[in-house]
């Protein structure tokens, strides 16, 4: 659904919203990986939060709001917990994205940000194994195994 919901939002996002967000993901591809963890969700917010909530169909926007716990997943742990990749994360991923919305080519939207999607599961996937593995499980008393 995301991919449908950023085409269609490219004609509700002003072009200086657009703008500000590729000139943010062109400064964090020049100073990685010295990004902090607030900065990193502040960018992946933008696209996967920011922008899709600009799309009209508000039925899409409601279901794609259930799915931002795997955002907050990487909020928590990349940077902190987890170190930053060697290699960018997305950065590129999303300016492509920006770019083709900038350019109201839907098609290329639609393509980019499937691609990103299929590209950036995995990395997800991976984020939250390692965080599984490196944080210690609470102690509550009141769980039993």
């Amino acid at each position: 659904l995301e991919p449908q919901a950023l085409a269609a939002a490219a004609d509700h996002i002003g072009d200086e919203a657009l703008d500000r967000l590729a000139k943010n993901l062109k400064h964090a591809v020049k100073i990685y990986p010295s990004v902090g963890p607030a900065e990193l969700f502040k960018l992946e917010e933008a696209l996967h939060m920011d922008c899709v909530d600009q799309c009209p169909n508000q039925e899409i926007v409601e279901a794609l709001r259930r799915t931002r716990c795997l955002h907050l997943a990487s909020r928590y742990v990349l940077g902190n917990e987890v170190e930053l990749p060697e290699q960018e994360p997305f950065f590129v991923e999303h300016a492509n994205i920006v770019e083709a919305m900038r350019q109201h080519q839907y098609g290329t939207v639609l393509k980019e940000a499937q691609a990103h999607l299929e590209e950036s599961m995995p990395k997800v996937v991976k984020r939250v194994n390692c965080a599984r593995e490196a944080l210690a499980p609470p102690n509550l008393p009141f769980v039993v195994d």
